[in-house]
């Protein structure tokens, strides 16, 4: 999988790949430091040799431990509520409440969570307006310009109030704080663990693009 090349991939789809990496190892690539990295292998070196650059030492130990010591201290701190990597989010984080426990969490940890969205239907029920006012562009674009409005409005708004959870688990939450915010995750912000570094960043490509 490391030799895979990026050709096979969307630009677009790759740049949000990569800026989502830039962002979980506080790095920023140059414009032009990419133009000859042709294959994930090749990414993952410049990633971590980019992170090297900032001083940040090869420790090898575990980030999801780590990451799941910073929740728990978290929920402890903030909600006085225990928790193990099992606890379920509902028991911990009742539902008449819930946004605003979660933004005390992200508060004691430093960053954002992003484990809230709106419900399923009224997600799906936006993105199916969206699709049949793009097609009204063709016929009637006044109708298609406003049903467009509505629906991206529509899809804003819902995610300001999201209230149900994407994952069940305390610790699908510490797994998933290790990917998208590595360092922050870490008990000590300049080290990382070079292997585990190089696992998350292919396991994360396979997830993104859907690749066996």
């Amino acid at each position: 999988m490391k030799n895979y090349r990026f050709e096979n991939i969307d630009a677009d789809d790759l740049t949000d790949f990569i800026t989502q990496i830039e962002k979980s190892f506080h790095i920023e690539f140059g414009k032009t430091e990419l133009i000859q990295t042709f294959t994930l292998n090749q990414f993952i070196n410049q990633t971590i040799n980019k992170i090297q650059l900032d001083n940040v030492d090869n420790v090898d130990n575990c980030t999801s431990q780590q990451a799941f010591y910073k929740l728990k201290n978290a929920f402890s701190t903030t909600l006085n509520v225990e928790i193990t990597t099992d606890t379920l989010l509902e028991d911990v984080l009742p539902r008449n409440n819930r946004r605003q426990k979660v933004a005390e969490l992200e508060s004691e940890l430093g960053f954002q969570l992003n484990i809230l969205r709106p419900p399923f239907l009224f997600t799906y029920t936006l993105v199916f307006l969206l699709l049949i006012s793009l097609g009204l562009l063709f016929f009637k674009w006044q109708l298609g310009l406003l049903g467009i409005l509505i629906s991206s409005v529509g899809i804003w708004i819902s995610n300001q109030f999201a209230n149900e959870f994407n994952l069940e688990t305390t610790g699908q939450v510490a797994e998933k704080m290790m990917r998208e915010n590595y360092l922050l995750s870490r008990r000590n912000l300049k080290t990382f663990n070079k292997n585990e570094v190089e696992e998350l960043i292919e396991n994360w490509f396979v997830d993104e693009f859907v690749l066996n």
